[in-house]
């Protein structure tokens, strides 16, 4: 049998001959194939032959159909904490990046009760204070939350990206993915394709799983750096106020264009690198995790 392996994620393809001994009574085969990467792989059935023990009797039979399986990326532990910066930025003008919306978790501004308002809305203790009826005004959470963004891809500075830092990239993105979840944080993921960047809104774990099943039947970017392309152009530093950026490798590229206007962190799988937190400054970090794989080491990450 010769079977065809395709990585959706990675965009690669491997062949393998199988000799499988027919045996009476025999109906299924396990065939064992290395899972090297993450991601979606396809397996096409190319050929498939009969022949005898002397190659005299040789006679093709019909391929099997394909067959589709995602693995998922290894699991990480990771300890994730946030810090203040993370639910809002401070602007030149004084004012919050936060605007008004509809999330009564956290308050926006406060102003008087105009009749026709909702009176769950009223902010009592202070209206009692001032004579006053005084109205909280909610926060639009889609303008404080987090996005993590997947910028890594299948080269790196012209060079191939090593298959160890991909897989360790996107098991940090599971993993920190995971931790909002687990903390009752809404975010946004981030995932670039040909057309500019895919946005899922994750606010259960259900969200989260999708978001990863999706994520891995993308084709990955062929070159790190276009999904911080994608999100300066489509000015999304104003949509959100924390950038999570998940990277392959040592991060080269320069964050002064977010610095100021969005708290950025940067996590990058490096080869051979150990845990380490980099100030770059204008509220921007990096830090470097291990590509390799650790047993029972847990990484505390603060965003």
């Amino acid at each position: 049998m010769e079977l065809e392996t395709q990585s959706t994620l990675l965009g690669t393809k491997k062949e393998g001959r199988f000799l499988l001994s027919l045996t009476s009574g025999q109906s299924n085969y396990t065939v064992k194939v290395p899972a090297e990467q993450c991601g979606e792989l396809r397996f096409s059935c190319k050929r498939i032959c009969v022949r005898d023990v002397l190659n005299l009797y040789n006679v093709q039979t019909a391929p099997v159909a394909p067959v589709r399986t995602v693995i998922y990326p290894r699991r990480m532990k990771v300890q994730l904490l946030l810090s203040q910066a993370s639910a809002g930025t401070p602007q030149p003008e004084g004012k919050m990046r936060n605007r008004k919306g509809n999330d009564p978790s956290e308050m926006f501004d406060l102003r008087e009760y105009v009749p026709g308002d909702d009176v769950r809305s009223i902010h009592w203790k202070l209206s009692g204070k001032t004579d006053t009826l005084i109205l909280r005004q909610a926060s639009d959470p889609s303008l404080y939350n987090i996005v993590l963004l997947m910028d890594f891809g299948i080269e790196k500075n012209g060079e191939p990206t090593p298959l160890e830092e991909l897989n360790a990239a996107a098991a940090v993105a599971a993993a920190v993915g995971a931790q909002l979840v687990q903390q009752h944080i809404t975010f946004s993921a981030a995932v670039p394709t040909r057309n500019g960047l895919e946005i899922y809104e994750v606010r259960t774990q259900k969200d989260f799983q999708q978001m990863l099943m999706h994520w891995m039947c993308f084709p990955l970017q062929q070159t790190e750096g276009a999904g911080m392309r994608y999100f300066l152009t489509q000015q999304m530093d104003r949509q959100y106020a924390r950038l999570v950026l998940l990277t392959a490798g040592q991060y080269t590229a320069s964050l002064k264009p977010l610095e100021g206007r969005i708290g950025t962190t940067v996590i990058s799988a490096v080869s051979g690198g150990k845990l380490q937190h980099i100030a770059v400054g204008g509220g921007c970090e990096v830090v470097e995790l291990p590509a390799e794989r650790i047993e029972d080491e847990v990484y505390r990450i603060l965003c």
